[in-house]
Formats: structure tokens, C-alpha cells, sequence
């Protein structure tokens, strides 16, 4: 039950961002759309020249696909400079358009030519428009990745749990540890760097995919606490025998010698009260050991411990009754 409330918690969180930037975006293009109706009514009543409109449709078009983006000074340095010409040449609420031209590598000399051959109120109206169209594509790419994100959890969360399948699958080692590394990605994105070294040749194992999940989610947040959100974690699969073998390795401060042989007993916890109930682990090695006929231990030094589960090859052994 702690271990749901905390992917609970943190699903909630991880969701709550990108539909919060869905929403965002929304109210956003509401704007841009009222700015295009204005710059089109002006457009349509000052006959402003076919030559200015082409122009402003192949600003519009440009793209930075694969472009350096430019880093935040600088941003703000090219920002500030567009500002002020469009300043000097009648633009209005200039400060609001420069991010979004700026953005898509707009600059003064791109801009020249149009403020030559256009009275303000037309140039200012074009303007308007440009990065009204700019900011719309902007906002539909980023509400485009954003559900992208709802998606890609929803859909870890679903293969995390084995939903609506068996209790036993055959899986693949791998995408059962990355869906946990999805789910738990609110703890670990703040200072957590995750390396992974896998043998992808692995063979699919018959397994109780939902519990040994839990096991990998049990192992990553007990290095997560021990390193108090910084540092490194380590992931390497391999074959040894007729056993897959995955080891976890965290680079904090290590295990005491004096305690590694209790920390897989029920309700035996390092963490401070209230923070941790002690079931963890105990539930990982008898996830392992019970369920899948594997074996789990710990190597700890300090500045490295490594948790390696070894799973049979041929499956979980059959017991009577």
C-alpha cells in the first residue's frame, strides 16, 4: 500500500505537467488566433501589397529544425534588439512578438525590406500576424509533445502493472525495467543519472511480470533515498549459467557491514521514522526467492552497492500443491 501511494503520488505529478502544458497552450492559441483575426481585418481594408504578403508567408514557413538553439543570454541579448528596432518602426507591444520571432531566427535584416514598403499600421498588422502564426505552430508542437508524455506514461503505467493479461508472462527483462525507470521519474529526474548496460540478447523469461516490477521499483528507490536524490545509478543485465542476472548499482554512502545481513528481514528499515516501513526489500527477496526460485543479495561498500537478482532461465520451478 506505501509502495502504491508513492507511485500514486508521483503519476500524479509527472501527468500533472504536461496537462498543464496542454492547457497552457490552449489558452495561448486562443491569443494568437484573436491576434490573426485583427492583423486579417487590417489587412483585408489597407490593400497592403501582394509582394509584402508573400514575404510575410515565407517568414512564416521558416524553419530552425536542426539549428543550435541559442543559449539564454544571447536569446535575450537578440530579443532586446528586435524589440527596439521594431520600436522605431511603429511596431506595438513589441516586447510580446520578439521572443516568438527571435525564436525561429528572425532578426532586423529579415524584417527590412517590409518596413520599407508598408505604412506602420500595415507593417505593425504584419508583424502581429507573423508571430501569431509563429507562436501557433509553437504551441501545437509543444501540445504535441506533451500528450505525447500522457501517452508514454499511461501506456508504462498499463505495461508496468500487466494489465488485463495473466499473472504470469513471458517478458523481456528490459521493458520491464524501463517502465519502472518511466514510472519513477519524478524521483529521479532532479540530480539521478540512470546508465544502462544491458545484454539485449537476453532471452524472454516466464515470469510474475506486475511483482518483479516491484522489485526493481523497491531497489531504484532505496538507492534514490540513499543518495538523497544525487548521483549515479547503474543498471547492467547479463547471462551467467543457465540465469539472467540484473545488478543495481548506486554510488552513495554504502551499507553498513554490521546491518547488510538483516535489511531483507521484515520491518527492517535505515530510514528515518515515518519515511520508510521496512517491507521493501523484504517483499523484493521474497519476489525473487519464493516466487521465482532466484536468489537476491547485496555487495555494499562505501560509495557502491550493488543489489543482483539472478533469475532461472527456465522458469519458475513448480511446487506441490
Amino acid at each position: 500500500m506505501a509502495a502504491l501511494g508513492m507511485l500514486a503520488a508521483g503519476l500524479s505529478h509527472e501527468l500533472n505537467n504536461p496537462a498543464s502544458a496542454v492547457a497552457r497552450a490552449a489558452d495561448r492559441a486562443r491569443e494568437a488566433r484573436d491576434a490573426l483575426h485583427d492583423s486579417l481585418v487590417i489587412f483585408s481594408r489597407s490593400a497592403i501589397p501582394h509582394e509584402a504578403l508573400s514575404a510575410l508567408d515565407a517568414l512564416s514557413r521558416r524553419s530552425v529544425t536542426g539549428g543550435v538553439p541559442l543559449d539564454a543570454l544571447r536569446q535575450s541579448e537578440a530579443e532586446q534588439v528586435l524589440s527596439d528596432w521594431l520600436d522605431q518602426h511603429g511596431g506595438e507591444k513589441s516586447w510580446l512578438m520578439a521572443p516568438c520571432l527571435v525564436a525561429s531566427r528572425i532578426a532586423p535584416d529579415d524584417l527590412a525590406a517590409l518596413a520599407a514598403s508598408l505604412n506602420p499600421e500595415q507593417f505593425n498588422a504584419g508583424i502581429r500576424w507573423l508571430a501569431a502564426t509563429l507562436e501557433l505552430g509553437s504551441l501545437m508542437d509543444e501540445a504535441k509533445r506533451s500528450a505525447a508524455r500522457i501517452s508514454d506514461i499511461v501506456k508504462a503505467m498499463k505495461s508496468y502493472s500487466y494489465m488485463d493479461q495473466a499473472p504470469q508472462q513471458e517478458v523481456d527483462i528490459h521493458e520491464g525495467i524501463e517502465d519502472t525507470l518511466t514510472i519513477m521519474h519524478h524521483k529521479l529526474k532532479q540530480g539521478i543519472t540512470v546508465k544502462r548496460d544491458y545484454d539485449r540478447s537476453l532471452p524472454r523469461l516466464q515470469v510474475y511480470g506486475s511483482e518483479l516490477n516491484q522489485v526493481w521499483t523497491n531497489i531504484i528507490d532505496n538507492a534514490a533515498d540513499a543518495m538523497s536524490g544525487r548521483g549515479d545509478i547503474i543498471i547492467r543485465t547479463r547471462r551467467e549459467g543457465d540465469y539472467v542476472v540484473v545488478e543495481i548499482t548506486d554510488n552513495g554512502p554504502g551499507i553498513p557491514p554490521e546491518i547488510q545481513s538483516q535489511i531483507f528481514a521484515p520491518f527492517f528499515t535505515t530510514k528515518p521514522l515515518g519515511k520508510g516501513t521496512g517491507l521493501g526489500l523484504d517483499i523484493a527477496y521474497q519476489t525473487v526467492v519464493n516466487r521465482h526460485s532466484g536468489t537476491i543479495r547485496v555487495i555494499s561498500r562505501p560509495g557502491e552497492t550493488t543489489f543482483r537478482v539472478s533469475l532461472p532461465l527456465l522458469g519458475i520451478r513448480k511446487t506441490p500443491g
